[in-house]
């Protein structure tokens, strides 16, 4: 049982053009919907897991997440994000980018709707998909809002995601220039 890093990292051939990203607030969904959010959680017990998993280097990263200008609730959300899916993401596009093709995306848009803890879903994990996807239900749009509030956007993803699909290249007209990643670590 090997990581995608691991994988492609052992074996070149496993690269191939790659579009990945993350969204801005991942960790927003579990603190919607779980009665007992993970930003509650005492600080030691975070700690703790942040010093198991990355060592003794990881003594202060919390403290450098609130010292940032966020909130404790902030801070927690954005360092879960960042370890669990944004910095993962990045050594895959900084691995494969030397390779193949490489486009990688933060997903910004914040859905204001709220979850069953009365918190906004934000840039939530998996958000970005009901616009890749041009999701037309009540279920999407309980997580997203208001269709209207978000078509055109949905409408430039999926002309992105299927020009990639196609050819490999998210770019083309009317669309922004979504640079490769590479030494220049362009996201879009």
């Amino acid at each position: 049982d090997r990581t995608p890093i691991e994988a492609v990292a052992a074996d070149p051939s496993l690269s191939k053009p790659l579009l990945i990203g993350t969204n801005s607030e991942e960790i927003r969904y579990w603190m919607a919907m779980d009665a007992s959010p993970i930003d509650q959680q005492p600080d030691s017990v975070l700690q703790a897991r942040l010093l198991r998993t990355f060592g003794p280097g990881a003594e202060n990263l919390l403290s450098v997440y609130v010292n940032d200008g966020n909130s404790h609730s902030e801070a927690v959300t954005q360092l879960l994000g960042d370890v669990v899916f944004r910095m993962p993401s990045i050594r895959l596009a900084e691995l494969n980018g030397n390779r193949q093709p490489t486009f990688v995306y933060l997903f910004t848009y914040r859905s204001l709707t709220k979850g069953p803890t009365g918190l906004e879903y934000g840039s939530m994990h998996g958000l970005e998909i009901s616009f890749v996807f041009h999701e037309d239900s009540s279920m999407g749009y309980s997580y997203v809002g208001p269709k209207g509030s978000w078509t055109h956007l949905s409408d430039k993803m999926v002309d992105a995601w299927t020009r990639f699909a196609r050819t490999g290249d998210p770019n083309g007209a009317g669309l922004p220039t979504w640079s490769r990643y590479g030494t220049e670590h362009a996201t879009m």
